[in-house]
């Protein structure tokens, strides 16, 4: 009988306000690989800054109110040397007053050069997942225009002193500035940046969600772009820990404890562990494949899981039909996340078509941890791979007709009419802090122990998956259960640290455990039935010389004589069978589909399989170049023609025309 959960009363607490910019990391210390020579001048404080804004009127041009088309110089009252600055900078070029630059002369000869005053206050360091970092300076600006008034400017750090007064001058046109290349500029932003720089204060950004490691420390950040506005990792401090363990944990009531159940609750726990995963050397690379008919409740129940942090529920669901740009995009920006890939039908064939197109790179990715190499159309001498560390649960009606590989890489779940409770559902959709509290409360038990889990992860996994030896037979089955298994290890060390029981600590693994072995065996005897190769060549041989137009020639000779009536010729002291190869390929599809059977393995993609498992003659690629999937025929037309090794396919057809008669 399946554990029943008691579902505790949701926190009515408020949710905390939403970051609107980013998750800023506190409690770092600055390490500038910028090396400044030079003695560092005293500083001038920003309320002293302020305060020594005066009303001076700086050199200006204005239209002539009397004179249309003419031009007035307006000049403010000579400035000399006592108006500057006690202790402000000054260089071979300038003097930096009180309300301005100078030029450093004889005190006759003294002007203002430009009524303008820069100030580093924020050296920003952006950091992507992958752990690289662009930085940027953020500048205080002041000026007599402004009155008491300063403004704000940021700029990448690479542009400093090339591109700031530009920037400045086309953000600030009221501003009268001189020659951005000038000698006098390029010596005062010098000496700026070495005055201001190691007091400026340290911001450190993250471009993505996920987990960053700066300088040593770990955290699970939300990122800078506009995509992460609706996302927030509470503060739950102040709520008791059993209580917010207990109220998320009840989504397994959604689905009365079944397997179904355990294992998306398994997946969404692992899509937060597998950084730690990865950093002792091991990845989850599988997904999760829900399988079902329509109003079967399957996206609803992913969605109260997937990116718990975001608010706007979309956002981590992406279809299976849309762009593959699209699905790269969303997937690239939910580092560390579950993701749900939603919707794959293949009741329309072109629709179908890209959907598994879809379904094939998106697990594959998964699984590789990046998208396939795709060109960057600026310079096609470079090739982007985008980098993937989203967990993925997909969900459609009909089974993924994959090849043998992607196959394995997925767990299929079988959903039906009663597998959840649409009430119990309801529960976690009207109040969906429940699972933002609880998962931020996961998140804070990684922080604190993700290290422990690092260094163990590796052992864990050998010796969980010599266990699975006995049980299973398929290498990938065999490791996803194991890391499964850790990940129920996981949970219980979760449940005891937030303050639950050990006894029922044990009986949530219990439940946990005896689902991983459940869904893999299932998995394991579904995926080893029969293989989308072996149902092309069954139906291929099937067809033969079934009609006028699978009609097989004799002999090469005979085949020359009329190509049009045949679809292939024997080779018979070769044991080869020479087809048409994107006729056959149409006829044994359509073979198939009258069987009741939508068999979506592209053409391209099913020759590669053909030959990498054995079926076909052809050329293995080399380092991913060179393959040759087609041989030319020697005779007649000497079109490229698929050539199949008889006594393999002959093989195929007895195993499953035995599988038949059992």
């Amino acid at each position: 009988m399946a554990m029943k959960l008691p579902i505790a009363q949701p926190q009515t607490a408020p949710l905390e306000k939403f970051a609107p910019e980013s998750y800023v990391l506190t409690g770092y210390e600055r390490n500038d690989q910028e090396e400044v020579s030079g003695t560092v001048l005293p500083t001038v404080s920003q309320e002293e800054l302020k305060n020594c804004v005066t009303s001076y009127a700086p050199i200006r041009i204005i239209p002539d109110p009397n004179q249309p088309g003419h031009w007035l110089i307006v000049q403010g009252q000579q400035e000399n040397a006592n108006v500057l600055q006690a202790g402000g900078m000054s260089g071979e070029f300038y003097l930096e007053g009180a309300d301005g630059i100078y030029n450093n002369g004889d005190e006759a000869n003294r002007r203002k050069i430009f009524d303008l005053k820069v100030k580093l206050t924020h050296v920003i360091e952006i950091w992507s997942p992958e752990g690289e970092c662009r930085k940027q300076f953020a500048f205080q600006l002041f000026s007599t225009i402004w009155g008491n008034q300063s403004r704000e400017i940021v700029i990448d750090s690479k542009k400093y002193k090339n591109a700031l007064f530009k920037e400045i001058r086309d953000r600030f046109p009221e501003l009268f500035l001189p020659d951005t290349n000038s000698e006098i500029v390029q010596e005062y932003l010098t000496d700026v940046y070495r005055r201001d720089i190691d007091n400026a204060e340290l911001v450190i950004k993250a471009e993505k969600i996920g987990w960053l490691n700066v300088y040593g420390k770990t955290q699970y950040v939300i990122g800078i772009d506009d995509f992460y506005k609706t996302c927030n990792i509470p503060d739950i401090e102040k709520y008791d820990r059993i209580k917010i363990f207990n109220t998320g944990t009840a989504f397994l009531e959604i689905g009365n404890g079944n397997k179904i159940i355990a294992l998306i609750w398994l997946t969404a726990h692992i899509a937060f562990s597998n950084y730690w995963f990865n950093e002792g050397g091991k990845k989850f690379t599988s997904a999760i494949y829900l399988c079902g008919a329509s109003n079967f409740l399957k996206t609803s129940v992913v969605k109260v899981v997937a990116n718990p942090f975001d608010r706007n529920r979309d956002h981590a669901t992406v279809r299976m039909t849309a762009t593959s740009a699209g699905i790269r995009e969303t997937m690239s920006k939910l580092a560390d996340t579950l993701v749900c890939v939603d919707d794959f039908s293949n009741t329309e064939l072109t629709s179908g078509k890209k959907a598994l197109e879809n379904a094939e790179d998106v697990i594959r990715a998964v699984g590789d941890g990046v998208f396939p190499v795709k060109m960057n159309v600026k310079d096609f001498s470079q090739s982007i791979r985008e980098s993937v560390r989203s967990t993925i649960i997909l969900t459609g009606e009909e089974n993924l007709p994959l090849g043998t590989s992607s196959q394995y890489r997925i767990i299929t779940l079988p959903v039906e009419k009663e597998t959840f409770d649409g009430e119990k559902l309801r529960l976690f959709q009207n109040h969906p802090e429940i699972m933002t509290h609880y998962f931020a409360l996961y998140v804070k038990y990684l922080t604190e122990r993700g290290n422990l889990i690092t260094n163990s992860v590796a052992e864990k996994i050998s010796e969980y998956s010599k266990e699975f030896e006995q049980h299973f037979s398929v290498r990938r089955f065999i490791e996803t259960a194991a890391f499964l298994k850790f990940q129920v290890d996981i949970l219980y060390d979760f449940a005891i640290w937030c303050g639950l029981s050990d006894c029922k600590a044990q009986q949530l693994a219990n439940l946990l455990n005896d689902a991983v072995i459940s869904v893999v065996t299932s998995n394991q005897a579904e995926g080893t039935k029969i293989s989308p190769t072996k149902q092309i060549l069954f139906a291929l041989w099937q067809n033969l010389n079934s009609s006028n137009n699978t009609l097989i020639a004799e002999s090469e000779d005979v085949y020359i004589q009329n190509e049009p009536k045949y679809l292939g010729f024997y080779e018979n002291d070769n044991g080869l069978l020479w087809l048409k190869a994107t006729d056959s390929y149409k006829f044994g599809v359509e073979y198939l589909k009258k069987q009741g059977v939508n068999f979506l393995v592209q053409w391209d993609t099913l020759k590669k399989i053909l030959l990498k498992e054995g079926y076909a003659k052809g050329i293995l690629p080399v380092d991913g170049k060179g393959g040759q999937y087609l041989i030319r025929a020697k005779k007649g037309s000497r079109k490229y023609m698929l050539v199949l090794f008889i006594d393999k396919v002959e093989e195929v057809v007895a195993e499953l025309m035995a599988e038949e008669e059992k």
